[in-house]
């Protein structure tokens, strides 16, 4: 999203309600054209050719992120504050919707071992895993709410070793789990992490454009 002009480019996304910047008009998604409000995007749509109108996808998203630059365009902050508190509250169910594909992901590395792991038995280590890491992470969490309330920076030292533990945590309950070499675990132990990030950054993204759309 750039400004230029003193009118406002929509193309980069919603980043200027982050930041205190006045804009008078909007560009969107698909069209080359700069609108004031919702009111005088409507009337344009309508009144010019229908080559020209943009299509129902493009549509939808850039009425409602009119919607959004009206609401928020003079406080920023309450739309950021918005989405942080709604992604911390979506981190349980992203990690529940996960789940399946997680599973899913180890029987395809496991896949020479499907006579003795069945999905199930994927699905079985993925809550114990899961379980595991929400007590470490909410021990992160905890001591980072009480260094930022105390002020005693040295207990990033125990954030730090959590943080490493939780990793070493994930690749030994791997390789105790499904019984390997440590060479293959962490082969696989590294391919799972990779298309983990990936699926954790896909259901960030689905999560942080609910979220958005309903700020």
């Amino acid at each position: 999203m750039t400004l230029s002009g003193g009118k406002f480019n929509f193309r980069r996304g919603l980043v200027h309600l982050f930041v205190h910047e006045e804009v008078k008009k909007i560009q969107f998604v698909g069209s080359t054209r700069k609108y004031s409000n919702l009111h005088e995007y409507d009337s344009i749509q309508k009144t010019i050719p229908k080559a020209e109108q943009d299509n129902f996808i493009f549509k939808t998203i850039n009425r409602k992120a009119i919607e959004k630059w009206e609401k928020y365009n003079e406080n920023p902050k309450e739309f950021a504050e918005h989405i942080k508190e709604e992604m911390i509250h979506s981190i349980s169910e992203i990690f529940f919707l996960s789940l399946p594909f997680f599973a899913f992901i180890l029987q395809l590395l496991y896949l020479r071992n499907r006579k003795n792991f069945f999905y199930v038995n994927h699905f079985i280590y993925t809550l114990h895993l899961y379980s595991g890491l929400f007590f470490i992470y909410l021990i992160v969490f905890l001591l980072d709410k009480l260094k930022g309330t105390l002020g005693w920076h040295w207990l990033n030292y125990l954030i730090g070793i959590f943080a490493v533990y939780g990793v070493y945590f994930s690749y030994k309950s791997l390789r105790t789990f499904y019984g390997q070499s440590r060479r293959k675990t962490l082969v696989k132990f590294a391919i799972l992490s990779f298309f983990s990030l990936i699926l954790f950054a896909c259901l960030l993204g689905i999560f942080f454009i609910i979220s958005a759309s309903s700020a």
